[in-house]
């Protein structure tokens, strides 16, 4: 078991930004379409932050005939006979078709191409947190003694003792 992880750890930290070992993700899309403009500026964009160089990403413009037809050979290789606005094709073979199928399934296709799981996105903490905590250890003599200190400006002191009277 232990082996197993060791491996892992090797091939996704320190071999995937080395070699080819990236999954492979195509969008065929259409512009004025909204589910390919979210499959583009949104679920893109999250993919490739969360994994990084084991994803290559590449977008069709099924609006031009060469691409069109390149759509046409992968469905009919896949099976697929879904009628969709926009397709996710991963590593050639599987084919999500429709923003649903993308928005359920897409992530976890992804972390199961590349091989490497997905690093959670991070926490983040509620924008009150961190000065609220910061604050209400703040005591008057705190406050205080740090405007002493803000105040003390040495060279004003210098620069008044050494002015000519």
């Amino acid at each position: 078991m232990i082996r197993n992880i060791v491996n892992h750890l090797i091939r996704c930290l320190i071999l995937a930004p080395f070699l080819s070992l990236a999954a492979l993700v195509e969008v065929y899309s259409q512009a004025g379409c909204a589910d390919c403009e979210w499959v583009r500026e949104s679920f893109l964009p999250e993919a490739e932050a969360r994994f990084g160089t084991n994803l290559e990403s590449r977008v069709w413009d099924i609006a031009e005939k060469e691409n069109f037809l390149r759509l046409l050979g992968v469905l009919d290789r896949a099976g697929v006979e879904d009628n969709e606005s926009v397709y996710l094709v991963l590593d050639g073979a599987e084919v999500l078709a429709g923003r649903a199928a993308i928005e359920r399934d897409g992530l976890a296709a992804l972390e199961r191409l590349s091989g490497c799981p997905a690093p959670p996105p991070p926490a983040a903490a509620p924008p009150e947190a961190v000065p609220r905590r910061f604050l209400d250890r703040l005591t008057v003599p705190a406050i205080l003694l740090a405007g002493l200190a803000d105040g003390f400006n040495p060279c004003g002191i210098l620069c008044f003792g050494l002015s000519p009277k």
